[in-house]
């Protein structure tokens, strides 16, 4: 966790030079009601920030893609459609 904070920072000024190609972006963030409910607020703001559209996946924990494989498949498909 110590090093997110600087590769966000990082990551902020290589945009600057080199922006994210024209393609569909998405920001999946998997949601159990209060105790997720300010990592859901960072990753609405992350993916305003992108460009990116925002889906919520509930209820599932941090491994998502184990406790929801089909809505996990569904939307990637969707963005590599």
């Amino acid at each position: 966790y110590a090093g997110y904070h600087e590769l966000a920072a990082e990551l902020y000024h290589l945009r600057a030079c080199h922006p994210l190609p024209p393609v569909r972006r998405m920001v999946a963030t998997a949601y159990l009601g209060w105790r997720t409910r300010r990592w859901r607020t960072q990753q609405v703001r992350l993916a305003a920030a992108l460009g990116a559209d925002h889906v919520t996946i509930a209820p599932a924990g941090h491994l998502v893609m184990i406790e929801r494989p089909r809505r996990t498949a569904e939307l990637i498909r969707a963005v590599a459609g």
